[in-house]
């Protein structure tokens, strides 16, 4: 009963001060209300003294909320309103950047213990003429012999498929274009094509097949475009190709012992598959490997210095990444969109 009653005690303390605090509020709007009337009359009485119509006291009473609600909703702006709108825009951007990524600093899964451990190849050598990865494209029943004096495109023109090619030392200035199933074996460091026309491509090949060892693709803009075909690339150096050293499109690749260096992107590839092995991948500008679509194995092969990333992957590629040396790309060495892994 006591406990009832000092229950009731508090209430009525509580009521009291409620109401006391109520009168006072409707005591100080009321006064506002009478000092704003004072202010508005002489307003209104000066601009509708050319016998325009007089404002209602309902018109007035609307000003009068509308100028209350305006500044009520202001200061709300400036103290929870904004602390709302902040809360939503983080809501808003944080659902297009909410990704998490698995960073592994020490790339054990992808980093040998050395590079003695990589088993990179031979790139170029003083065996001579050799058949190697070319040889899946099979044998035809002539073969070319062809210098830098000579018509490198009217013998490609004159093959048919599976016919080999073979290139004597210098420097060829051509833009081939291989629409047809060949193999181009040159003899390693001192035989180099280059574009004649910068922009176009040194070697284009279309809907074929293409096998090249031993030859070196030196400056120029695009190295070897592939489209539609099937490539086996061995012991061969890309070299200072400005924009893209090695690119392929709906294709199958085979790249091995080969070289690309100082290139802005080595090898970018497009709804393809196949393998780089054993080659070495330095200095781009741009990625070293660029897989979009695509589906590869990468192995055996030292892909360091590039600008931008070692390895990229897109969500829509698959990737067998083992055993390279990966290491000192300024972007991350490899990058892994469809796990979101990140190998720094």
């Amino acid at each position: 009963m006591r406990g009832l009653k000092i229950l009731k005690k508090v209430m009525a303390d509580i009521l009291g001060k409620i109401k006391k605090k109520g009168l006072l509020f409707f005591k100080k709007a009321k006064k506002a209300g009478k000092a704003l009337k004072k202010k508005v009359n002489p307003i209104r009485k000066r601009v509708f003294s050319n016998g325009v119509k007089k404002l209602s006291r309902k018109q007035i009473a609307f000003i009068v909320f509308l100028i209350f609600f305006l500044l009520a909703g202001g200061d709300w702006l400036t103290k929870d309103g904004a602390s709302l709108f902040k809360k939503i825009k983080f809501n808003i951007s944080n659902k297009s950047i909410n990704r998490t990524f698995t960073i592994h600093k020490d790339q054990k899964a992808l980093e040998p213990a050395s590079l003695e451990e990589l088993i990179l190849g031979p790139l170029f050598s003083d065996e001579g003429r050799r058949a190697t990865i070319g040889e899946k494209l099979g044998m035809g029943s002539k073969s070319y012999s062809v210098s830098p004096e000579g018509d490198l495109q009217a013998a490609i023109n004159e093959a048919s498929d599976y016919d080999v090619i073979y290139l004597d030392k210098g420097t060829y200035s051509v833009n081939l274009f291989i629409n047809k199933k060949l193999r181009i074996i040159g003899q390693g460091e001192e035989t180099i094509l280059k574009a004649a026309k910068e922009k176009n491509a040194i070697i284009k090949v279309r809907d074929a097949g293409l096998g090249m060892e031993e030859v070196v693709l030196a400056d120029s803009y695009i190295g070897l475009d592939a489209g539609s075909a099937e490539i086996f690339v061995s012991n061969t150096r890309f070299r200072n190709i400005s924009a893209t050293a090695f690119y392929a499109k709906d294709s199958s690749i085979e790249l091995k012992a080969s070289s690309l260096t100082s290139c802005g992107e080595a090898i970018k590839v497009l709804r393809s598959s196949g393998s780089i092995r054993n080659s070495i991948i330095y200095n781009s500008r741009k990625s070293g490997v660029r897989l979009i679509s695509s589906d590869f194995t990468i192995e055996y092969n030292k892909i360091t210095g590039n600008q931008s990333y070692g390895v990229y992957v897109d969500e829509y590629s698959d990737a067998k990444i083992r055993s390279n040396y990966i290491e000192g790309n300024e972007g991350y060495n490899v990058r892994i969109q469809k796990t979101r892994d990140i190998y720094k």
